[in-house]
């Protein structure tokens, strides 16, 4: 299934906000290369977006998971359905309309709650489903890393990851045609906001989480 970004009738600030926030969901370099987001290619993969599936399957794998995130429910099942030897199949003539946040407040909060369903993921499972989450782990570390350097008087690295980082975004944003700092901030924040909270569940340990899981099997 394909989510293509409803286009808005809104105006002004929310309008523009809406279009930079689609434009990233839309990149691969902003939100990550899932094959989920690619509407030209039929085939297997590892999440869909409202995926379907038969009753009956679904309630053999015990159905969703509650996480103290609140989130992640739908790819939580998708990764154990994998690992019971079933597939996750994407049909591109299968669409849905999607709305993006209206605020930037809201879509900090969105995608800091996919982080923190991520880090779920991973206590609960004992692993990842993706090597995609990697990437904005790797962004907060090495920016609280490079921060904490700084205060120090070594500047360079902190310049040099903050440069890298604000030349990735703007390829990113290309796809706004044309490139607008709006689209610049809303890749940057989703990136940050999504990193942050899986690197801060990542830091509260697995208990919630599991107890949670265990939980909704019972």
């Amino acid at each position: 299934m394909i989510v293509r970004d409803h286009d808005q009738p809104v105006s002004g600030w929310q309008g523009r906000l809406r279009r930079a926030v689609g434009a990233a969901m839309a990149s691969p370099l902003a939100i990550g290369p899932g094959r989920f987001r690619r509407p030209d290619q039929a085939g297997e993969v590892d999440t869909v977006y409202l995926g379907a599936f038969r009753r009956s399957d679904f309630l053999e794998l015990g159905g969703y998971r509650d996480f103290p995130s609140a989130v992640a429910e739908d790819a939580d099942l998708y990764y154990r359905w994998r690992q019971n030897g079933r597939k996750v199949l994407l049909d591109p003539s299968i669409v849905s309309s999607y709305t993006p946040r209206g605020s930037l407040r809201s879509l900090f909060r969105q995608y800091y709650k996919y982080g923190r369903g991520k880090a779920d993921m991973l206590w609960a499972n004992g692993r990842l489903p993706s090597l995609r989450p990697v990437a904005p782990v790797l962004l907060v570390v090495g920016l609280a890393a490079t921060g904490v350097i700084a205060v120090f008087g070594l500047w360079w690295p902190l310049a040099l990851l903050g440069g890298a980082w604000i030349i990735e975004l703007t390829i990113a944003a290309a796809t706004t045609k044309p490139v607008t700092p709006l689209a610049v901030l809303t890749g940057g924040m989703m990136q940050l906001a999504y990193g942050i909270g899986l690197v801060r569940d990542l830091l509260k340990g697995p208990w919630a989480a599991r107890r949670a899981a265990a939980e909704s099997r019972l």
